[in-house]
């Protein structure tokens, strides 16, 4: 509950932004790509500072890419599904909305750096649902899907936000799987939002 609570954090940052813009402040020139090299800083960071990930992944071999490929496969289909569903969305606006793999801090701010801020803000948003709801839905997952569940809808924040209900529901030992899957994703997303963009311009 105290996940959930401290993930309502960003929810209200994210009002305030609406509600200061309303009020004339004007945002801070190329500001995002600043938190942009930051966020990605702290990725470097979390890989450096955690032991055993490279023994892990090197372990594992190709095995370690299967879950986080699984998770990206997944999420398109689900957005493709998405943009069929509703006609106001475009398969465009559907994938990139979803690339974050619940990322939602760096997915916003690179799309928002591509000129288009209204699906930046809904990109933040929907992979902050993402997370709550993983964070709300683990135990579920777990005890009637897989284990597995819980690293999979988590997406990117599987190394760290989510990586607690991980290791609660599924178990200690999906801990270092749970967390180089959200590293894998966390890498990914840069270079999958720069591909949708690229093929569907």
């Amino acid at each position: 509950m105290n996940l959930i609570r401290e993930n309502l954090f960003p929810l209200l940052a994210f009002g305030a932004g609406i509600g200061a813009a309303r009020l004339g402040l004007a945002p801070v020139e190329r500001g995002g790509m600043i938190v942009l090299c930051f966020l990605v800083f702290l990725v470097g960071l979390s890989v450096g500072g955690t032991p055993g990930i490279l023994a892990l992944m090197k372990k594992m071999k190709g095995r370690i890419f299967l879950i986080p490929l699984g998770v990206i496969l997944g999420t398109a289909a689900g957005n493709i599904v998405a943009a069929l569903l509703f006609s106001g969305i475009s398969l465009r606006q559907a994938l990139l909305g979803g690339a974050g793999y619940g990322y939602y801090s760096l997915s916003a701010i690179l799309i928002t750096e591509q000129g288009e801020p209204v699906l930046g803000a809904m990109a933040l948003v929907s992979n902050m649902m993402r997370e709550l709801a993983t964070l709300a839905g683990a135990g579920l997952m777990a005890r009637f899907l897989t284990p597995l569940g819980p690293i999979m809808a988590g997406g990117a924040t599987s190394m760290d936000v989510t990586l607690p209900a991980v290791t609660r529901f599924s178990g200690a030992d999906y801990a270092p799987l749970s967390f180089v899957s959200g590293l894998l994703l966390s890498i990914a997303v840069p270079f999958m939002i720069a591909l949708i963009s690229m093929i569907l311009p």
